[in-house]
């Protein structure tokens, strides 16, 4: 009996669900989870919850016999929390068409011509938090459906809708959809986003993150500050386009904004001073939509304002390669003096691109200032000629150095205009002097190729893992 007893009392605490459960959480890899499935049906049924609930492969549907037996698949069905499709995946979207995902909390879809209306009702369900589609029909009547199946949607993506949805039907959605807090309103669907629309997306106090790509007019911005005393008062993320002068009627306005992407198809030389009203921004990318340079001022009084940006990103929208003669020719251009004020005002920054003309003198030393002062610094990107054989280094020359003593510590990816050598130095130190100063660098890029810029990639890629010979 007592025997007996031990052996029970041992075995009660595996044969807990909650227990088993919490342990199972561990096992991260799928070949581990499918071994606990034999151990018996207590772990066979916990482990198939952790194997099926985030983004199982169709693959993983087709080829078992579920499709052809509806218990078996409404019993995987209803594991499932994250289910994404790609394109040839939705051609089995109507296999469901009798089948419940009752956790399901975020299904992503890509774009795909077997998306129809009638296969993607089976994925609105009671439980659903987020709904991303990137090309099929969202009409009326599919919000509609999912504002009555899916009551607590709280992010919605639409992307190329195939011109289904109206004005109409996307701002009867929206003032009936209360749960909604974020919104990513993409390609294609300008003609949905109309004056209304926006009106009642400044007024949403629920309103977090917003994205849409229809140019915001300098009218339409006096239309929200007349008509809502603190529009977008509550939105943390914004990506948008917009005319400068109206952008810069809101940013009094933005009071929680924390994450700002946005395209100008002109500049305005205070839009920067502009965005420094946003008191609780930490990432700031700006894309100039014509070839247009902000005034070095600007710069430094944003990141004066805001020292404790973690991104700074600042491009023309083509990318293209900066000329000699536009570096030249700028007036505002930036050079190594408003670098380095720049990089001493951001000194959390993680991320740094200003991607524009610099002055024709610009040196070395530029990077060195950034260095010096930007310690966690991890992605940068210069359009510079930068010979690198002169990056200071100290004895003995070799990859690697203390990390108090290197210049970028933490530093992954550096793009630069080119990579220049035609000072006093061989091509050898200007390799060594990177892969010491940024040990831990797993991309290097120059716009504009040269025999040292191949060799440092080649030096460069390899330590991160890569085979050089995939890269060229």
């Amino acid at each position: 009996m007592t025997s007996t007893t031990s052996q029970t009392s041992q075995l009660l605490p595996l044969e807990l669900p909650e227990l088993v459960a919490a342990t199972l959480q561990y096992i991260t890899d799928p070949r581990d989870l499918r071994a606990c499935i034999l151990v018996n049906k207590l772990w066979a049924s916990e482990a198939t919850t952790l194997l099926w609930e985030n983004d199982p492969p169709i693959k993983a549907f087709v080829d078992t016999p579920a499709f052809k037996e509806p218990e078996r698949l409404q019993l995987y069905a209803k594991k499932v929390r994250k289910f994404t499709l790609y394109a040839d995946d939705a051609r089995y979207n109507h296999l469901f068409a009798y089948t419940e995902f009752p956790r399901l909390e975020t299904i992503v879809l890509d774009s795909s011509p077997y998306n129809e209306v009638e296969t993607l009702l089976q994925f609105l369900q009671p439980n659903l938090r987020k709904f991303f589609i990137y090309g099929g029909p969202v009409g009326d009547t599919l919000l509609y459906e999912m504002r009555i199946r899916s009551p607590h949607l709280e992010d919605l993506l639409i992307d190329n809708a195939r011109n289904n949805l109206t004005a109409e039907g996307l701002h009867d959605f929206l003032t009936k959809m209360s749960s909604l807090k974020k919104l990513h309103v993409m390609y294609g669907l300008n003609h949905a986003l109309s004056d209304e629309v926006i009106c009642h997306l400044a007024e949403r106090a629920s309103l977090v993150h917003l994205d849409f790509t229809k140019l915001i007019r300098q009218e339409v911005a006096h239309n929200l500050v007349n008509s809502s005393a603190h529009p977008f008062e509550h939105l943390k993320i914004l990506t948008c386009s917009a005319e400068s002068k109206a952008f810069a009627l809101l940013t009094p306005h933005l009071l929680s904004l924390e994450i700002l992407r946005l395209s100008l198809p002109e500049n305005l030389d205070t839009i920067l001073s502009a965005i420094a009203h946003c008191p609780k921004i930490s990432h700031v990318e700006v894309r100039y939509l014509i070839r247009t340079v902000p005034p070095p001022s600007e710069i430094i009084h944003l990141a004066d304002k805001h020292q404790n940006l973690q991104t700074l990103q600042l491009s023309w929208q083509d990318d293209g390669l900066i000329t000699t003669e536009e570096a030249q020719s700028d007036p505002h251009s930036l050079d190594d003096a408003s670098i380095d004020t720049i990089a001493s005002k951001l000194r959390s920054i993680k991320i740094l691109t200003l991607w524009f003309p610099l002055s024709a003198d610009v040196s070395t030393k530029a990077l060195e200032s950034i260095g010096k002062h930007c310690r966690a610094l991890e992605r940068c990107k210069l359009p510079g000629t930068f010979n690198m054989s002169k990056l200071p280094l100290v004895a003995p020359l070799y990859p690697e150095i203390p990390p108090e003593t290197c210049l970028f510590p933490n530093l992954l990816d550096l793009t630069i205009r080119r990579a220049s050598n035609r000072d006093q130095g061989s091509s050898q130190h200007a390799v060594r002097a990177l892969r010491a100063h940024a040990p831990k660098l797993q991309e290097f890029e120059a716009v504009q190729d040269d025999d040292l810029t191949n060799m440092v990639e080649r030096a460069i890629r390899p330590r991160s893992g890569l085979d050089a010979a995939g890269w060229f």
